[in-house]
Order: C-alpha cells, then sequence, then structure tokens
C-alpha cells in the first residue's frame, strides 16, 4: 500500500480525481488502525473520521504529504471547537512531525476555555501514543514531541507572555499547602517548584516572556500528562484569552 501510494501520489500518475481520492482514503484508513480500539468509524464525510473520543480528518497538504487535523469532543454540545492540524506523515523521509503549538491550544480548550475535561486529554493522550506506537512497527520515525508520554521530560519551554506576580503567588500558596511541594527562590526572577517523585519545574521571569524547564526525574510522561496532574502549573505555559 505504502509503495503504491508513493508511486501514485508523489510521481504524478495520471489517475482519476476518484482513483485518487478512494486511495488516499484507504491509505489514511490503514494509518488510523490504532483507533479501531476506540470506535473508528468514516462519517458522511469522505475525509473524517470518527471515534468514541474525537474526530480526526486528513487533507493533503502542497509537498503530498498527510496531514491529519483532530477536534475532541467538547463536554458540552453548545460549544464549538476547530480541527488542530496535529500531525503531518511525511511519506518521502518516512516520519511523523507533531504540531507542538496546538498541544498548548488543547491544553488552553481543557483549562482556560473549559471545552474539555482532564480525562478526555488523558484519554487522547493515551490513543495519540498508541498510534505512534503503530507509527513506529510501520517504519515511520516519530519526531521528539510534546505528546510523547515514552520519553522523561526534560524540556525548555518559552511561554510569550509574561507572568504576573499573582500567577506566582496562587503556586506559592498551593505548593504551601501541600506538604509533597515546596517552593525555592533561587535569586533575581529565578524561581524553582518542587513536585512529588523529586520533579521540577524551573521559572524564570522576563519583561515579554517567561522561560520554564521542566524536569520529571526520568519519569516518562508527556505534557498532557504533566499538565493535568498539576494543573496550578498550567498559567505558566497557556493564558486565557483577553
Amino acid at each position: 500500500m505504502l509503495d503504491l501510494y508513493k508511486a501514485l501520489i508523489f510521481q504524478d500518475k495520471d489517475i482519476s480525481t476518484i482513483a485518487q481520492t478512494n486511495l488516499i482514503t484507504y491509505f489514511s484508513y490503514e494509518l488510523l488502525k490504532p483507533f479501531q480500539a476506540v470506535g473508528l468509524e468514516q462519517t458522511e464525510h469522505f475525509n473524517t473520521w470518527e471515534t468514541k473520543h474525537f474526530y480526526t480528518a486528513y487533507q493533503l497538504n502542497e509537498s503530498n504529504n498527510l496531514v491529519f487535523y483532530f477536534k475532541l469532543k467538547v463536554v458540552d454540545d453548545r460549544f464549538v471547537v476547530d480541527y488542530l492540524p496535529l500531525l503531518t506523515v511525511n511519506i518521502e523521509e518516512m516520519s511523523i512531525e507533531v504540531n507542538d503549538t496546538h498541544v498548548r491550544t488543547l491544553i488552553s480548550l481543557w483549562y482556560c476555555d473549559k471545552f474539555l475535561s482532564r480525562s478526555q486529554l488523558s484519554l487522547f493522550n493515551q490513543d495519540i501514543n498508541e498510534l505512534f506506537k503503530y507509527f513506529k512497527e510501520q517504519g515511520f520515525e516519530v519526531q521528539p514531541s510534546l505528546l510523547d508520554n515514552t520519553q522523561a521530560l526534560s524540556l525548555k519551554l518559552i511561554s510569550d507572555f509574561p507572568i504576573n506576580q499573582t500567577v506566582l503567588d496562587r503556586i506559592f500558596i498551593t505548593t504551601m499547602e501541600n506538604t509533597d511541594y515546596d517552593f525555592e527562590w533561587l535569586g533575581g526572577e529565578k524561581y524553582q517548584v518542587q513536585l512529588n517523585q523529586e520533579q521540577t519545574i524551573t521559572i524564570e521571569r522576563h519583561e515579554n516572556e517567561t522561560e520554564l524547564f521542566i524536569d520529571s526525574n526520568h519519569r516518562r510522561r508527556s505534557i498532557l500528562d504533566f499538565a493535568t496532574s498539576y494543573p496550578f502549573l498550567v498559567p505558566l505555559f497557556v493564558q486565557r484569552s483577553k
């Protein structure tokens, strides 16, 4: 199937639009096979699939690579969210790239907008990592990303907004109320939050941005797992819309 896809899509073979559409649909289904475990079904739209937890749509980009868009099912049907272009399947290089910007968007949809629940993010993260595992089995290289829960977090993040004193004070109060946590001033505008299992997050405030370093102490987890485990830290890397 992969060889046929490369031959017909990348070598500009003269095939009908219907034949090309059917090929891409079938190929996308093969790529999404792990989602059968969560009820993968095609919707009335030829390029959109539905599972118990989310919708996923696909389209070719200008390089003829497949981009998968995801939309999680909201907690209230009155809410409307957009599809997020999350995964790009580079067929020629046999690699998978994650758009980490939209991983932060998912966190914001949960924490700031209340459109999603913590359990939804956890389930989605599990489903996506099953997909990553399948991609690797098929010979794809999955690029490092904020969604990967097979690696420890030793991660530098830059938030493009300054952290105000109110947010910092709330974090300080939370850590003082929990015997598993601690809060340490490192001098200047630099602080460290010590979490359970010897995990830490270091905060360095700047005028127009905030520099963060997350260390999970060799514990394998994604940023979604980290965020939902420590929601009081989420304002450090996502900001409510004004």
